[in-house]
């Protein structure tokens, strides 16, 4: 998106566009991910957004959408009001964390039950959530992979947690991590670089010895 806006090349942007359609109908997960790279050009580059550069991809967003809904079987949990999706999308979000981390009990289908809006669960779930991103939106100047991976998994996640819409059969499935993955592996790379580096360095004469660079 920042190299496009430096080309100002308009097919450019509509290739990008397109691309962005290709990948919403291989995972609906990519919906968001358009802001994650404005996110990521604020963080790096200090690129600031503007609504005009994202209305191609709100465009093939909008397409896709109107696709799926004639192809899959969508629903928005119509007996299910806002409040109650938004307690169960909290705990579904937090169980999809937990999976990246230990992919334990696997299963092509998992069982996901409607929360009440004064759900326990939901409430400690929720506040896990903000918790995250809060900490991760303060040391985002300082630690700006960190708070990348973590923008890179909910936005791949949030729109999979019932929040929105619920694909049927698959309520909640493995499947769904296959991109937010890639934020998990963001936050392990960018965790390995804070930690101390040693090299070997053979001193004059002697052993070699382990010691900072």
């Amino acid at each position: 998106m920042d190299a496009l806006r430096e080309s100002g090349s308009r097919g450019a942007l509509a290739l990008s566009a397109l691309a962005y359609f290709a990948a919403l109908l291989a995972k609906i997960s990519a919906g968001l991910y358009p802001a994650v790279f404005a996110f990521h050009g604020l963080l790096f580059f200090r690129h600031r957004l503007r609504v005009r550069d994202l209305l191609p991809f709100a465009a093939a967003a909008g397409c896709f959408l109107a696709i799926n809904s004639v192809v899959l079987d969508m629903t928005t949990w119509p007996d299910q009001p806002l409040l109650s999706r938004v307690a169960t999308a909290g705990p579904l979000v937090a169980r999809y964390a937990l999976m990246a981390l230990s992919p334990a009990h696997l299963s092509v289908f998992h069982d996901v039950s409607a929360r009440s809006a004064f759900d326990v669960t939901a409430a400690a779930a929720w506040a896990a959530l903000v918790v995250a991103v809060a900490v991760a939106a303060a040391r985002a100047r300082r630690a700006p992979r960190a708070a990348l991976a973590l923008g890179w998994f909910l936005a791949g996640v949030i729109p999979v947690s019932g929040l929105i819409t619920m694909l049927y059969p698959a309520l909640a499935a493995d499947r769904y991590l296959y991109v937010p993955l890639l934020g998990a592996a963001l936050a392990a790379g960018a965790g390995c670089s804070a930690l101390p580096v040693y090299a070997c360095r053979r001193p004059a004469g002697g052993s070699p010895s382990r010691a900072r660079p």
